[in-house]
């Protein structure tokens, strides 16, 4: 199954773009404002300006302007902190994000060394990102890490390893360092995905727009330039309920939404994120079995194209009393699904319908 694209003109002002296998619904919105301006006008009507996380997000940004170049939701500040190109919390369990693994007097600080690279002994320096090095990516499907070996900056190298994997590699915890040390030849230096971003949300020096051309570029600019952007919305939202499936399902549909169906890996990452302040160790996915024919549906009425089970389940013969069985989300290391009892209580996440 193939997910498909919509596209909504609002009176020539503002185009909605949503897809069944994105996280958010994308608006372009053709007025002329200064960065701070658009980022208040998004959060005054949608969630915010629109972050680029992926190749995906991309590719909606440039089907819904077309050849325009406009505000993202991507600036900084004057008080700089070192960030992870991955920085879905998803994938970090604890206090694993803040690791470090910093060479001798590193890193430096230099006035452009904004990038970090990772040496034969594992450990990190800080580097302008226009040098072209090797890198490591990430691949969060089969959880392994990728040298790659051809030269790149690390922005191409980022675009590289969101296009072919997930993104360029992070590292989380000394095994994983070890792991990726072991990829790296002698006299080889790679990119890994820390950059240098800031924290503080007060003062902004320079904003990004996207020149949505040939070559899609990002372009630092003044934040006082006028363009016209991107906002989104998100879609999911948890509910600390603890109700029954069917119970979830009344009141994801009283609210206008349906309970989330997982089509892709970019949900699944959007579900392992909203999930994490869950109040039951399992929560409600819209994924029912048919007894009468005997297969696992979405209440959007497809059938699974993505499928993310626990070891057991989903697969063989489902016990049809206790009003059937539906899939819910384990909240831990693994979340993976399983096969439940409807009449199970726990808490659900619902998806917006654009």
């Amino acid at each position: 199954m193939k997910c498909s694209l919509l596209i909504k003109i609002h009176f020539m002002l503002n185009v909605i773009v949503f897809s069944a296998c994105s996280l958010r619904q994308y608006h372009f919105v053709n007025r002329s404002m200064s960065w701070a301006e658009a980022q208040r006008y998004c959060r005054e009507n949608h969630t915010d300006l629109t972050p680029v996380n992926n190749t995906t997000d991309l590719q909606n940004i440039i089907n819904t302007v077309n050849r325009q170049t406009v505000w993202i939701g991507l600036h900084k500040m004057n008080n700089i902190t070192w960030k992870w190109s991955l920085g879905d919390q998803a994938f970090y369990i604890g206090n694993q994000s803040p690791y470090r693994d910093w060479g001798n007097g590193q890193p430096d600080n230099g006035e452009k060394d904004d990038c970090v690279f990772m040496e034969k002994d594992g450990k990190w320096h800080d580097a302008r990102c226009t040098d072209g090095i090797s890198f490591i990516c990430y691949n969060g499907s089969s959880k392994t890490f990728i040298l790659e070996h051809e030269h790149k900056t690390w922005h191409d190298a980022q675009s590289y390893c969101r296009e072919k994997h997930t993104d360029l590699a992070r590292v989380t915890n000394n095994n994983e360092n070890d792991q990726m040390k072991e990829l790296i030849k002698p006299n080889q230096n790679a990119w890994i995905g820390l950059f240098r971003d800031s924290s503080d949300q007060t003062v902004s020096q320079i904003c990004t727009k996207v020149e949505v051309s040939q070559h899609r570029s990002w372009i630092d600019n003044d934040c006082n330039r006028t363009l016209p952007f991107v906002c989104h919305n998100d879609k999911l939202i948890l509910f600390r309920e603890n109700v029954t499936w069917t119970g979830a399902l009344e009141h994801c549909r009283r609210n206008q939404m349906d309970l989330v169906c997982v089509e892709s890996e970019e949900i699944q990452r959007g579900v392992m994120n909203v999930m994490k302040d869950a109040s039951t160790s399992e929560v409600w996915l819209g994924l029912r079995h048919s007894c009468v024919v005997g297969i696992w549906f979405w209440v959007s009425g497809e059938t699974m194209c993505y499928q993310n089970w626990a070891e057991g389940n989903g697969t063989g013969e489902e016990d049809c009393r206790d009003g059937g069985r539906a899939a819910a989300i384990q909240t831990g290391p693994d979340r993976t699904w399983i096969s439940l009892p409807g009449t199970r209580k726990l808490d659900f996440i619902c998806s917006k319908i654009p």
